[in-house]
């Protein structure tokens, strides 16, 4: 089948045979008896030659409405996650009591390069990004722009946003940016060193509302020499959205955790089939061209 991109130009098919009405250029009267033969050669090749020059501009015209031979229906499947990063912010994410090899890191450096790892391998993903300490707020919507997500990330520190911990607020938060995606699984990602210490929302009461909204928080506790997170409160929430708890006590564990997360099952969509057309103008454009060249050969000279 063929469908034409701009049919609209078509239009201007019905100026070309106005070009047969305009008037030649009359000879001289004295030549005109002498060689009438000759004139009414001229008259008649000018006749062709219009011809030609309208033949050519239909052409050019089809090509300007650029045809297209419409492809067979291809069904495509997008394989893709949606999920949100909520992170913990609070002060004690500024302790230099993560291992990694035979150094230590503050837990928020650590946290930044595992993370940003993660999301090298979202291809396709869509993501959101969700901050808490003294209380939560949402740093980025759910996206596909998983370079800008990264950025925010690595702009973040401890204190930006108070030293407390509001893990309650952080999971409702990010429950509510999923929880109206149609994605077939909702996930929220939590990762804390600390006990809630903050908000008006228990960890409890937030993994309660997320249970009733379909949405699996996964929750990852982090520790170090100087303390660590609420592991129990963490699997409590876990365990009631149908999801799993991870504890970290270094660099490499957490590494570990993410890679595992990694292998949830990704959600398949069917969107809409897609159709590879041909494009065909060049074939008028060609018919065009020759006629010009054929026109300019034929009168014996350019234009």
């Amino acid at each position: 089948m063929i469908q034409w991109v701009l049919p609209q130009v078509f239009g201007l098919l019905l100026l070309l045979p106005l070009i047969l009405l305009i008037p030649a250029k009359q000879p001289q009267t004295a030549l005109w008896v002498a060689n009438a033969q000759l004139q009414h050669r001229k008259a008649a090749k000018d006749w062709w030659s219009r011809l030609l020059v309208i033949l050519a501009l239909a052409a050019l015209v089809i090509a300007m409405a650029q045809p297209e031979r419409v492809g067979d229906p291809i069904e495509v499947s997008d394989s893709q996650r949606d999920m949100v990063l909520v992170v913990d912010l609070s002060g004690s994410m500024g302790d230099r009591d993560m291992r990694y090899g035979a150094s230590l890191y503050r837990r928020i450096d650590v946290v930044k390069q595992v993370l940003n790892g993660f999301i090298d391998g979202r291809d396709g993903d869509r993501m959101g990004l969700v901050f808490f300490a003294d209380s939560a707020y949402v740093q980025a919507p759910v996206t596909r722009d998983l370079e800008s997500i990264q950025q925010w990330l690595t702009e973040t520190a401890p204190h930006m946003i108070g030293s407390n911990t509001a893990i309650g607020e952080g999971i409702a938060l990010g429950v509510r940016q999923v929880r109206d995606l149609d994605a077939k699984d909702k996930v929220v990602i939590l990762l804390s060193d600390g006990a809630n210490t903050a908000g008006e929302v228990s960890p409890m009461e937030a993994a309660s509302w997320a249970l009733d909204q379909g949405v699996k928080v996964y929750t990852v506790g982090i520790s170090g020499f100087f303390g660590g997170a609420d592991n129990a409160t963490l699997r409590q929430v876990a365990n009631l959205t149908g999801a799993r708890f991870f504890s970290a006590r270094d660099a490499v564990e957490l590494v570990e955790i993410y890679r595992e997360i990694d292998r949830l099952e990704p959600v398949e969509r069917q969107t809409d089939p897609v159709r590879i057309n041909e494009p065909l103008y060049y074939w008028p454009l060609s018919i065009a061209v020759l006629l010009l060249m054929t026109l300019f050969v034929w009168r014996g000279r350019l234009l």
